[in-house]
């Protein structure tokens, strides 16, 4: 084996071990990933089924709760009617004796016990003093709580082995004064006595297999009546409140704010999760509206929405299966999936290493070459600058030279008018030409900065070729060229476009072929309307022609670069910056559709710019541009420019020349019409019939 052969064995084995290496970690990875995403899938799983059978169950004790309510509400309605008749038997039968009163107060509970056997009628004197259906008259102990208007409701604490009473007192419509032996007494209240314990029906639910405790309590939280099922929560005592406070609330924090909530309410209705010794309970409150009672629901956690508990718990049990048997999956895919990887890498490697090397060498000849041809850029760029600024010190210099020398024949000649005006024509002419070629500079820095904008006016193709006839003929004549200007097939003579850049192109196209014509030579523009794309659109071609000294095959490659020239212009004495060309070709690419350069005799521009006067129909129902301005000007206050009219019409499919109104998604360099400049553009198009 050779040295080489050695040589590339080694490498080989380098190459396997690292993709051996590289891949493990990144199996690894995607191990650890795919765990987590399963782990984090089941708490999400889990949360979510929590918190849904949390709100199942409050939904299901709201509804139980109420329904109860409902119930203890009826059969209290229900006592205030039975006070009622007892109050218009009283009324009806007006006794006026005490044994006619008490006889009273036995028929009329007598007749009622059929229908509630704990009822008990009570009647109240003035001193405070109770009488009742067996002729007993004794104090009364709550009698300093009676009003003398409405009726009330309210808990007396039994005595001895007595259980508590609900109180429903009601002041008697006509107060009765009986005899009772020598002296008078005067009846001011009829009163109903029932036991706490004839609420346990109301209380008990089959919804929770009778497994829910029930609690009355008043405002200061002592227990009026207890009905309590479950043996675990027996530690509450008298006052429940305090007890209640040392338990956990895992959804409402403490139970402070359980009564916050209750009173918050418009129910007046909380319901909460809680923790006994672990155990979880639901505690339900519902302050009964018009006496002071609060009824306290605990109901183990396992009775209330039993149904949705075991449907979970079946839906967990088998997340939690599949959860392990994809994990038992993935572990098993991973392991394979590694021996496979091995199993290739040992018997593949020679292929892979060789097409490893293959690429390697063809990439190191790739960056060879491409740092070949990024040194040719970086040298011709720098000739480029070097020959550009060499061309500008001269031609700079050239005119500079020409003032300053001017301006000293000047100081010499105050007094000669004559001269002094030659001197100035001279002068003139200098400075003209010095401020072109900043101006060349200027403005291809705002070009390569996207910084140029169009400016959009009524034209008049007429007027704009007499201009730049009157710029160029006199170059011409002075060189003793000829110049023919030619117009034919012209049927739009005004559009809407840059007229300053129009002029700006030609007159470098121009300028260029009576710099490089020499004496004698003829230079040519021809204008013609070719043809009509759309009822919007008119398009123009504007022909340069000259016999000058032409341009080689290689230079016509270069002819728009920046700072390119046919010859040194140290050497020709021609003046120029360079870029006449590159700023007419930036300029057409902008506004224009600048033609393949046919054998470089002459230049083809084609320009596609709005027309104005298309046909009477149509100019009955379309506006200028300077028209929609106005109307959008005088009825809302806004200046648009002629970008902001050529994108909406654009968007109405009144179509605008390409890289004019091109959406900014299109064309960065080109700001987006704001909304309100669009529906006020939109108004004034409407206005002038353009859009319906």
């Amino acid at each position: 084996m050779t040295q080489g052969d050695e040589r590339m064995k080694a490498a080989k084995a380098s190459i396997r071990q690292r993709l051996t290496h590289s891949k493990l970690p990144m199996l690894v990875l995607v191990g650890v990933v795919l765990f987590a995403l399963i782990f984090l899938g089941m708490r999400f799983f889990t949360r979510y089924t929590r918190e849904e059978l949390y709100r199942e169950s409050q939904n299901q004790l709201t509804e139980i709760t109420s329904q109860m309510y409902e119930k203890l509400s009826i059969t209290l309605e229900q006592q205030w009617d039975f006070l009622t008749v007892m109050d218009r038997s009283v009324a009806f039968y007006a006794p006026t004796t005490q044994e006619a009163l008490v006889q009273l107060l036995q028929a009329t509970q007598n007749q009622l016990m059929s229908q509630d056997s704990a009822l008990r009628f009570l009647a109240i004197d003035e001193s405070g003093n109770l009488i009742n259906a067996a002729g007993e008259r004794m104090p009364c102990e709550f009698a300093d709580t009676l009003g003398m208007t409405g009726r009330q409701c309210f808990l007396i604490r039994g005595r001895g082995g007595d259980e508590n009473q609900m109180v429903f007192s009601l002041p008697i419509m006509q107060p009765l004064t009986v005899a009772t032996g020598e002296k008078s007494i005067r009846i001011t209240h009829l009163v109903l006595l029932k036991g706490m314990s004839s609420l346990t029906p109301f209380f008990r639910s089959s919804a929770f297999h009778t497994q829910n405790s029930t609690y009355v309590v008043i405002s200061d939280g002592v227990k009026m009546y207890s009905d309590a099922a479950d043996e675990n929560i027996n530690f509450l005592g008298r006052n429940i409140y305090p007890a209640l406070r040392t338990l956990r609330y895992p959804h409402a924090g403490n139970f402070d704010n359980c009564l916050t909530e209750l009173e918050a309410s418009d129910n007046h209705f909380t319901c909460t999760d809680v923790l006994v010794d672990k155990t979880q309970y639901f505690l339900c409150m519902k302050r009964l509206t018009g006496c002071d009672w609060t009824m306290l629901f605990l109901v183990p956690g396992v009775e209330v929405a039993a149904g949705a508990r075991a449907m979970v718990d079946s839906i967990t049990l088998i997340v939690n299966i599949a959860f392990f048997v994809l994990l038992l999956l993935t572990v098993g895919a991973m392991y394979f999936l590694l021996t496979a990887m091995q199993n290739r890498e040992r018997y593949a490697v020679e292929t892979e290493n060789a097409q490893a090397l293959a690429q390697a060498n063809a990439e190191l000849d790739q960056a060879r070459q491409a740092a070949v041809d990024a040194l040719k850029l970086a040298e011709s760029a720098n000739v480029s600058k070097t020959a550009f600024l060499t061309n500008m010190s001269h031609d700079i210099r050239t005119p500079m030279n020409a003032i300053i020398g001017l301006t000293n024949l000047m100081q010499h000649d105050l007094n000669n008018p004559e001269k002094l005006q030659a001197y100035i024509d001279k002068l003139h002419t200098s400075s003209e030409h010095l401020l072109g070629l900043i101006n060349d500079v200027l403005d291809m820095s705002k070009i390569e900065s996207g910084a140029v904008t169009l400016r959009m006016d009524e034209v008049n193709l007429a007027e704009q070729i007499e201009q730049i006839e009157a710029i160029i003929r006199p170059q011409t004549r002075q060189r003793g060229q000829h110049f023919i200007v030619r117009a034919s097939q012209i049927h739009h003579e005004n559009f809407i476009g840059d007229a300053t850049r129009l002029r700006q192109v030609l007159l470098n196209i121009l300028s260029n072929a009576v710099k490089y014509t020499q004496q004698g030579g003829e230079i040519s523009l021809d204008v013609r309307e070719v043809s009509r794309s759309g009822h919007s659109y008119v398009k123009y071609a504007f022909v340069v022609k000259d016999n000058g000294i032409g341009m080689t095959e290689e230079f016509q490659k270069h002819l728009f670069d920046v700072f390119t020239r046919a010859e040194d212009s140290v050497t020709n004495k021609v003046q120029g910056t360079g870029l006449g060309m590159a700023i007419s070709k930036s300029i057409v690419e902008n506004v224009m559709v600048l033609s393949k350069l046919k054998e470089a005799k002459h230049i083809d521009i084609h320009v596609d710019m709005s027309e104005l006067d298309v046909t009477k129909v149509e100019a009955e129902s379309s506006a200028t541009y300077e028209e929609i301005k106005a109307y959008v000007q005088e009825h809302f206050g806004v200046k648009v420019s002629a970008l902001n009219i050529a994108q909406v019409k654009r968007k109405y499919g009144i179509i605008e020349r390409e890289c004019y109104n091109k959406a900014k998604a299109e064309d960065a360099r080109q700001p987006r019409c704001p909304e309100e400049k669009e529906k006020a553009i939109e108004e004034a198009m409407r206005f002038f019939g353009m859009i319906k």
